[in-house]
C-alpha cells in the first residue's frame, strides 16, 4: 500500500486495528516527525515497514498510557499573609506591563470584566470565529481522550492552521476554545503565554486576571509529592517544590510527614552491615547461607562466622536495612534448607 497524506496512514491503523488511534498519541507522534517520516522518507516495501513500527509504537504508547495513573500522596504547607500580600503584588505590577495595559485600554475599553462574566464574553468571541471553531474546538470523552479527527485539519487553508487553543474553566470542568492567532482571543491568548512565563501562572488563573482583574490565587509554599506507583519501597520517590520564601525547617518538617515512619525510621548503619548486605546481594545465586558464610570467612577473616544461623540473621537484617525490603535468598532447583526462605 502507498501512504501519501496523513490521512492514508490514519485510516490504514483504523482498519487494521478496528479503531481510530487516540488523537493525544497521534498529534504526539506527529510533533516529533514520525508520521512525515513515514510519508515522506520511504517507499514501497520500506515504507510498509515503517508504516508498520509507526502502528506498532502507537500501540505501545496507549497501552502504558491507559495502566493506572501513578498513586500519589500530596502534603503542602499552605500560603501564608506574607505570600497572599506578595501574590497580589506581583498582580499590581502586572498590571503596569505595558502589554496588559494596551490590551486591556484597546480591547475592554478602559472597563474591567465582572468575573463571572469573563466566560460568557470568550464564548460570545469565540463564537465569531465560527470558521475556525469549526474544526479546533476541543471535546473530550469521559476518559479524558481528545474527540477530533487529526486528518480534520487539512481541511482548512493554511492560515487557519496556525490556530491556538484557550483553556477556562466552568467551575471544576475545564473548557477549551478554537482561536485564531490573528484574532482579539488569539491576542488575549500572546499576553497571557507572556504572564504565564513570567509569573507561572495557570492560563485560566491568568484569564481571569486580564479580563477581569482577579489576582490569581497564591500555591503553596511548598508541596511535596510521594509517588507510590511501585510497590517496591526501594522504589519509592519524594518529590519537593519550594518557593524561595519557605524556611529550611518548614521543608524539612515536610519532608519527615512524607516519609513512611514504620519503613523509613533506622539506626546508623555500621561498616560490617553495610558491607554484609552487599555481600548477601553478590552471593545470592543458588548458594546456601553455609556456603555463603564460608565465603565471607575467607574474605574476612578478621569478623568470621561459626554459626550459619547468626550469618543468616546478621546478613537478612542488614540487606533490609539498606534496601527497606527482606532479601528473597534463591535455591537451586529441587534444594531444601530451612535457610532458603525468601
Amino acid at each position: 500500500m502507498i501512504y501519501r497524506t496523513t490521512e492514508d496512514l490514519y485510516r490504514a491503523f483504523k482498519e487494521a486495528h478496528g479503531r481510530e488511534p487516540k488523537l493525544e498519541t497521534w498529534e504526539y507522534l506527529e510533533e516529533r516527525h514520525r508520521v512525515s517520516e513515514v510519508l515522506y522518507e520511504f517507499e514501497g516495501e520500506e515504507q510498509e515497514e515503517q508504516a508498520q513500527r509507526l502502528f506498532d509504537e502507537i500501540r505501545s504508547l496507549e497501552d502504558f498510557s491507559s495502566r493506572p495513573a501513578r498513586s500519589r500522596t500530596r502534603h503542602t504547607i499552605p500560603p501564608d499573609t506574607r505570600a497572599r500580600a506578595r501574590a497580589r503584588i506581583l498582580a499590581a505590577e502586572a498590571a503596569q506591563i505595558p502589554e496588559v495595559a494596551t490590551f486591556r485600554s484597546e480591547v475592554l475599553r478602559g472597563h474591567l470584566l465582572r468575573p463571572d462574566r469573563v466566560l460568557q464574553w470568550i464564548k460570545r468571541k469565540a463564537g465569531k470565529q465560527s470558521a475556525v471553531s469549526g474544526w479546533s474546538f476541543r471535546l473530550e470523552n469521559t476518559d479524558g481522550s481528545l474527540v477530533r479527527a487529526p486528518w480534520a485539519i487539512e481541511a482548512v487553508s493554511p492560515d487557519l492552521r496556525s490556530s491556538l487553543e484557550l483553556t477556562l474553566l466552568d467551575g471544576e470542568s475545564p473548557v477549551h476554545f478554537g482561536i485564531c492567532a490573528d484574532g482579539i482571543l488569539g491576542r488575549l491568548k500572546s499576553v497571557s503565554l507572556l504572564l504565564e512565563g513570567r509569573y507561572r501562572w495557570p492560563e485560566h488563573e491568568t484569564i481571569q486576571f486580564l479580563l477581569a482583574g482577579v489576582p490569581p490565587t497564591t500555591g503553596p509554599i511548598a508541596k511535596v509529592l510521594v509517588d507510590h506507583s511501585q510497590e517496591d519501597f526501594r522504589f519509592l520517590r519524594i518529590t519537593i517544590e519550594a518557593d524561595p520564601t519557605a524556611s529550611p525547617r518548614e521543608v524539612a518538617d515536610l519532608f519527615s510527614k512524607a516519609r513512611s515512619p514504620e519503613r523509613t525510621r533506622s539506626k546508623p548503619l555500621s561498616k560490617k552491615h553495610a558491607e554484609l548486605g552487599v555481600f548477601a546481594s553478590a552471593q545470592n545465586d543458588g548458594r546456601t547461607w553455609a556456603e555463603a558464610m564460608t565465603n565471607w570467612n575467607f574474605m574476612h577473616p578478621e569478623e568470621q562466622y561459626g554459626d550459619a544461623g547468626r550469618f543468616t540473621r546478621d546478613c537478612r537484617q542488614a540487606y533490609k536495612r539498606i534496601m527497606r525490603t527482606e532479601i528473597r535468598w534463591r535455591r537451586r532447583p529441587g534444594a531444601r534448607s530451612r535457610n532458603s526462605k525468601g
